[in-house]
Order: C-alpha cells, then structure tokens, then sequence
C-alpha cells in the first residue's frame, strides 16, 4: 500500500491540518508505518494538493501559525472515485455470465 492512501483514508473521513495527520501518524499510524518522518508527512498533503485530489482552507489561528486545513476535492477527479468505488467483479469481468 502507497503512503499517499494512509492521509487520503483520513481525509475521506474528515477535513484535518497537516499537525492532525502527522499527529496521527506518530500515535495511531505508527503500527501501519512505523518509519514515516514527520517532514514525510507533512510535504504529502501538498503534493495531493498539487494532484488535484485535496484542496485546502486557510484557518488564522490567533498567536499561532494559520494552519492549512486539507480535505477531498469536491467532485473528486475521476480516477480517484474509480479507486474509492471499485467495479464489483460480476460487471468488472469482460464476458463473465
């Protein structure tokens, strides 16, 4: 499994800033990888954003750094709701009765 779907996967279920997800990768995602670098992390949610599969708002926080709050791109390019929703095998398989 690609590193890109651990932070898709968490995105799926709520918009979160790149500290929740790599807060997340330390505590709970450490048993799915345990080697991933904070800096790892966090250049992912700007890639996707670069793949056009998240897209970001700006959250000013006061006395702290804004923090960029990531979530799914609305509609979700194509390919990426070809891999959410999979063809079930029976109309997946050319010639299957």
């Amino acid at each position: 499994m690609k590193f890109e779907c651990v932070p898709l996967a968490l995105l799926a279920g709520r918009p979160r800033s790149g500290l929740d997800l790599g807060r997340w990768v330390e505590t709970e995602g450490q048993f799915l990888r345990s080697r991933a670098h904070h800096s790892q992390v966090y250049r992912l949610p700007g890639r996707m954003t670069d793949d056009g599969w998240v897209e970001f708002e700006v959250d000013p926080r006061e006395g702290r750094p804004d923090a960029k709050v990531y979530r799914f791109q609305d509609p979700l390019p194509e390919l990426d709701r070809s891999v959410a929703h999979p063809p079930s095998p029976r109309t997946s398989a050319k010639g299957a009765a």
